[in-house]
């Protein structure tokens, strides 16, 4: 067996411990090494070694028991149902809130000085911006008066052209009728002669 500390090989011995009720001594056996000064029980080793294996088995069987029982008595959900749990969530969302809200409150803080110490380059700041806005809003009415009268002029010229087909048809309506009114006189002469001689 090697050390854990030096790598060294270490020497195997057995140690009288102590004695039985009947008087006969008890060994347990010790690796010793010389160069680290350490002395290790091997007996002890094994015990909790084949301890630790017990558990584990025991602990294997014991949820392979309740598994099993679980199965037979009762419908087994995909989540658990527990009120402690959900208090605690509670608290711990109501904690974050309060911090949100000091650390906004804090900010708001450093912002408020900030304000105050630089009022004067904020103050231009605002001028400037003020400035902007009404030079966009000169433009955007400047547009707008020019959208207007271009659709103003082609109302006007639409109008125009409206009298205009109005008056053509109008004097074409009058030339009609005196076309037709040339023509009437003609026929009555006709109907008249007609008449007298029948």
């Amino acid at each position: 067996m090697k050390c854990k500390r030096c790598g060294n090989e270490m020497k195997i011995k057995p140690v009288e411990i102590g004695k039985d009720k009947q008087g006969n001594p008890i060994y347990n056996t010790y690796a010793f090494c010389y160069n680290c000064k350490t002395k290790v029980n091997l007996d002890k080793q094994r015990e909790q070694g084949e301890e630790s294996k017990k558990r584990k088995s025991s602990n294997k069987s014991r949820e392979k028991n309740v598994k099993k029982k679980k199965k037979r008595n009762s419908i087994s959900l995909p989540f658990k149902f527990s009120r402690k749990k959900k208090k605690s969530k509670a608290k711990e969302k109501k904690g974050h809130g309060f911090l949100k809200f000091i650390f906004f409150l804090l900010v708001l803080a450093i912002l408020g000085t900030a304000a105050y110490y630089n009022r004067e380059t904020l103050k231009k700041w605002v001028k400037q911006g003020n400035e902007k806005l009404n030079e966009e809003k000169g433009k955007d009415i400047e547009k707008e008066k020019q959208i207007n009268d271009f659709e103003n002029e082609q109302i006007q010229e639409k109008d125009v052209k409206e009298k205009e087909t109005e008056e053509k048809n109008q004097h074409a309506g009058q030339t009609e009728e005196e076309n037709g009114n040339a023509e009437n006189p003609m026929q009555e002469d006709e109907n008249t002669l007609d008449k007298g001689e029948e």
